[in-house]
Parts: C-alpha cells; sequence; structure tokens
C-alpha cells in the first residue's frame, strides 16, 4: 500500500476513514490473541522443567536439558526425539494440542539412537519460577501491546509515523506471546506466529525512518520489501496448512528450514533497524531531526545494551548472568515508547518531562 501522500484524494479520503473504523477493532483483537496465549500456556499446559526444542533440518522435537533433579532425570536424556505424548504423535499442528489439560503425568515416547522407548512421567507441582518463566514472554508482549494501543488511539488518520508504530508494535507483540506458545503446542499458535514474521521484520527496518521525511525515494525499496514479506508469508501459511499434515516440508525438498529463515529475517529486520539509525544519526546535521533521533537512539541503547552486556555475555562466559533474562526482555518496551515518545512530544508537550525523568531514574537504577 502506497503512504497516504500518495494516494489520490478520494482514495485518501478512503484511507483515513478505514484507519478510524480499524483501529478499535485491531487493538481489541491484538489483545485477544496476547491474552489468549499468555494464558493457554500458562493454565492448559503442564509446568516442566524439562526443555524441548525444535530441531531445524526435519521438524522434530528434540529434548534440549534435562534439570539432574528433574522427576524425567532417569527416562529422558539431551538429544532424545519425541515421538508421541499419550500415544499423540509430536508433530507441528496447528489446533490440536501437544498435551490434554488437567492430567498428573504424561507418557512420552521417545527415540534415542534406534531404539523406541516409552516413560510415564509425572507433572513438576507448580512454583513461582516456572510460574514467571512462562509468564514473561506474554507480559511483555502485553507491555509492547499497551505502547501499541496508546498509539493507535491517539494518532489521527494523517500521522503516518504513528500508524507505522502501532502496527508494528501490534505485530510484535502478537508474535512474540504466540512464538513462545507455539513452542509448547498452545492450538492456533503457530498460525499466529509464523506468518507474521517477515512483514514483522521489514517493519521493524522500516521503523528506523521514523520521524522520516516521506520521499518515494526511500518508500520504494520497503513496498517491494513488504511485498516479498507477504510472498513468504502466505508460503508459511500453506507449509502450515497443507504440507505439514501430509509430512511434506521445504527443509524436506530442499534441506532449508522455513523455520530458521524466517527467524533469519528477524535478526536481519533488528540488525537493519540499527544499521539505519546509527546511519542517519551520524549523516545527519545538527538540528532538531538530529535530536529527536538521539532520543530514539538513547531509548535503544537503554532497551538493549543493559541485555547484550548483562544477561547474554555473563551468560555465555561465566554461566550466571548478572541481570535476569526476565528484566532484560521487559526493558525492550522502551524501543517503541522511545519512538512513541519522538512523535507525540509536539502534541502532549508534558511528555517532555515526563519521560526525562522516568529515564534519568531508569538509567540510575
Amino acid at each position: 500500500m502506497l503512504p497516504d501522500f500518495f494516494l489520490p484524494k478520494r482514495s485518501l479520503a478512503l484511507s483515513q476513514w478505514l484507519k478510524q473504523q480499524m483501529r478499535l477493532p485491531l487493538v481489541l483483537v491484538t489483545l485477544g490473541l496476547t491474552l489468549y496465549h499468555t494464558i493457554y500456556l500458562i493454565a492448559f499446559v503442564p509446568m516442566g522443567d524439562v526443555d524441548f526444542g525444535w530441531r531445524l533440518d526435519d521438524n522434530a522435537l528434540v529434548v534440549t536439558n534435562v534439570p539432574a533433579d528433574s522427576p524425567a532425570a532417569l527416562a529422558l536424556q539431551t538429544g532424545d526425539i519425541l515421538q508421541a505424548i499419550d500415544g499423540q504423535p509430536v508433530t507441528w499442528t496447528i489446533w490440536q494440542p501437544l498435551y490434554t489439560p488437567r492430567q498428573t503425568s504424561y507418557r512420552y515416547t521417545v527415540q534415542r539412537n534406534a531404539e523406541f522407548l516409552s516413560y510415564v512421567i509425572p507433572v513438576v507441582p507448580i512454583s513461582f519460577p516456572l510460574v514467571v518463566e512462562r509468564l514473561t514472554s506474554g507480559l511483555v508482549a502485553f507491555l509492547v501491546w499497551l505502547v501499541a494501543a496508546v498509539v493507535l488511539l491517539l494518532a489521527t488518520p494523517q500521522n503516518e509515523d504513528a500508524w507505522l508504530l502501532g502496527l508494528t508494535t501490534l505485530g510484535v507483540a502478537v508474535v512474540l506471546a504466540a512464538s513462545e506458545a507455539a513452542l509448547y503446542g498452545v492450538p492456533g499458535a503457530w498460525l499466529s506466529s509464523f506468518p507474521f514474521l517477515p512483514l514483522v521484520a521489514v517493519s521493524l527496518a522500516h521503523l528506523a525512518l521514523l520521524p522520516r521525511v516521506r520521499s518515494l525515494r526511500t518508500e520504494r525499496p520497503f513496498h517491494i520489501l513488504y511485498f516479498g514479506a507477504l510472498l513468504l508469508g502466505v508460503f508459511a501459511v500453506v507449509e502450515l496448512v497443507v504440507w505439514n499434515p501430509r509430512g511434506f516440508s521445504l527443509s524436506k525438498l530442499t534441506g532449508v528450514s522455513l523455520y530458521e529463515l524466517l527467524y533469519v529475517c528477524i535478526t536481519v529486520g533488528g540488525v537493519t533497524h540499527l544499521a539505519i539509525l546509527g546511519w542517519r544519526f551520524w549523516r545527519m546535521s545538527p538540528g532538531y531531526q538530529r535530536r529527536q533521533l538521539a532520543i530514539v537512539l538513547t531509548f535503544t541503547a537503554v532497551a538493549l545494551l543493559p541485555g547484550v552486556f548483562l544477561t547474554i555475555i555473563p551468560r555465555l562466559l561465566l554461566d550466571a548472568p548478572l541481570l535476569p533474562w526476565d528484566f532484560s526482555i521487559a526493558l525492550l518496551t522502551l524501543i517503541p515508547a522511545g519512538y512513541a515518545f519522538v512523535i507525540y512530544r509536539r502534541n502532549y508537550l508534558g511528555l517532555d518531562v515526563f519521560a526525562t525523568r522516568s529515564l534519568t531514574y531508569l538509567l540510575v537504577a
């Protein structure tokens, strides 16, 4: 879709009317999806201390870690491939959950080398750390959704920057909650996250142009990228709905996992976002626009740097993060908040005082 300023007057009026009509339903639908995936993950997926991961080459669910004190320690081993849970095949399914809710134990059928073994493993009792671990992605997704909802509900139809930020952030909220839920087989979670990853990736890169001076030269490459992302998303739907139930996948046909490819898209989108921000700040002359970019860069730095230097690097080097992972993820909500502040600071002058004080307190903390 072309930006509003490229559209004829009649199309422009229709576009603005549609935005007015769409924003509240969009906000409510994305809230429902975010809450659904989070609540189902906590309430209906059994608590467990064994870590699983989808193997990318054949879409198999593999045991990646079994704690020594786990009830499953005498049964499961790292590298075991889950074939069935209570006789139900473990596959990428759209609507069928991996677990039957509200059971006290489950029978796991696993493949270990050439052997097929079956174990009955009791459910781990609910504990506060396990609940927090399950709740983290959903809580961060809700905070991201809250920022997006405020941005869209305050946006005028003519404020394209606000609409780009709001729609992108709504997509990030749903994908974040659904991606975590999909790993546990929450019904509908793959369909709520998988196909939207390419669009979110392009939108993340596009956000780095905010606040922007609109021109066809800068917007045209993103129109092409959005079209490519849409095609990739449609292909993901075909794989989920048509191929996977029949035992086919892109990985089996070409050796390239669509799952891995889409997450590479997200990584590229995030790196491109930072690169565009840094390039614009370096090339821009001193003035109001450069000060706006400095604010965005500050919010982005506070959102990302603690996670990199206090969580990820200490975890890799010392196996002991200095900052809890939950807090590092929660800081990511500052990125859309920074853009929202830049977009609306002229409309609501009190935001300058509020944001300056809040950011100062956060930096000191």
